[in-house]
């Protein structure tokens, strides 16, 4: 009931956007908002909805761990993250470099580590209304050293008064406000995940599934083909990796509004229930797609 409402939600503040989907050239985006990709502010929203696509800058230096219930699709366009994570009680490091995909499971603790002068894709479902995260900070040996739990709306601006309570609370030198026994923590670590290195992302001769998750989908699709729907199933984030495409999103579909282009580097978003056309003109042509199937 509680993923009916929130999609509900969804579809009835998306519907007023169908008719006027946009599109950016990812590239030419960053290049012009890269360099305002630094602390205390590295993120930027880039699509919002259903299936949440940031836009994240380096260098960073954290020492907390978020804990969600949700997966995550990290895609490094440029430069090296490292994700510090606790898989299984053991702390490890599994690094993306450019041009490379990484899919966490839900329930890993994880600590985003971004090199100098790097940007990356974040990929991630919104939250239903009583999903609570985490953020953690661990001792050497595992334990935790201080933790809170709230609803996530808004990571970026969430996230510094809890590290400024985090810091007070060490330079205090006391106890947390709030402690938790192992079996009255809202949300706990996977005990049973087993993590896969990073992958290369598909050079444009792949078509066909890229990666699959339990929520995030990943997909390659080339030309000659015509795609459609009266409704999508779930929230598509579109990425033109080469050649040209033509999409029509919105209640007009049928009608003879026209096309509108895509060019290599190009994204935009389909929300779910939107109903849309996608045209790819010839084999030159490929999308690559990163959904949310989370339902």
């Amino acid at each position: 009931r509680r993923r009916t409402m929130m999609y509900t939600n969804l579809r009835r503040s998306l519907s007023r956007r169908w008719l006027s989907s946009r599109s950016v050239n990812l590239p030419e985006w960053v290049a012009r908002h890269g360099p305002s990709l630094k602390p205390p502010v590295a993120n930027k929203l880039l699509f919002d909805g259903g299936l949440k696509v940031m836009v994240v800058g380096g260098p960073n230096a954290r020492s907390d761990y978020h804990l969600q219930t949700g997966e995550e699709f990290f895609l490094q366009l440029k430069g090296q993250l490292v994700l510090k994570v606790l898989e299984n009680g053991i702390f490890r490091d599994y690094a993306v470099n450019a041009g490379e995909a990484f899919l966490l499971p839900s329930h890993v603790p994880h600590s985003p580590q971004r090199g100098p002068e790097s940007v990356g894709l974040v990929f991630e479902r919104s939250h239903v209304d009583d999903e609570v995260d985490g953020m953690l900070w661990y001792n050497p040996d595992g334990s935790i050293d201080y933790e809170e739990y709230f609803h996530c709306v808004d990571l970026g601006t969430q996230l510094k008064p809890i590290i400024e309570r985090y810091h007070d609370f060490k330079q205090r030198g006391g106890e947390p406000s709030v402690l938790f026994k192992d079996g009255d923590r809202p949300i706990r670590p996977d005990p049973d995940v087993r993590l896969a290195k990073a992958q290369p992302f598909p050079d444009e001769k792949t078509s066909g599934i890229l990666y699959r998750g339990d929520e995030i989908r990943c997909d390659a699709v080339t030309g000659p083909k015509d795609l459609g729907a009266t409704a999508a199933p779930y929230d598509v984030f579109v990425w033109q990796q080469r050649g040209h495409s033509s999409f029509r999103i919105g209640e007009n579909k049928n009608q003879d509004a026209p096309l509108q282009p895509l060019h290599p580097g190009d994204v935009t978003l389909i929300p779910k229930g939107a109903p849309y056309d996608w045209h790819l003109p010839n084999d030159d042509a490929l999308i690559v797609t990163v959904a949310n199937a989370y339902a």
